[in-house]
């Protein structure tokens, strides 16, 4: 049997100040400033990494992450599956 992994994103404020962590397979917090989980990660990464910058507005950062999202379920058969 084959065991389930997950990567799970958590996000929040701390007072004023937003915070983003990846927690790996094994349990581990990483502070991140983005993040990409999924099949499609390795492409939305891409995106990100060229386009992400910590003067982005809310709408800016809204807009990169439909984006790197679209670049990835147009190019990993996995993530395409998953929006139909």
């Amino acid at each position: 049997m084959v065991p389930l992994l997950m990567e799970t994103v958590v996000g929040g404020m701390d007072g004023t100040t937003p915070n983003l962590y990846s927690m790996d397979p094994l349990g581990s917090l990483i502070s991140e400033e983005y993040v990409s989980a999924g099949s499609g990660a390795p492409i939305a990464v891409g995106v990100l990494e060229d386009q992400y910058s910590n003067e982005l507005t809310m709408e800016e950062g809204a807009q990169l992450a439909i984006k790197a999202i679209k670049a990835a379920s147009a190019r990993d058969v996995t993530s395409a599956a998953e929006r139909e």
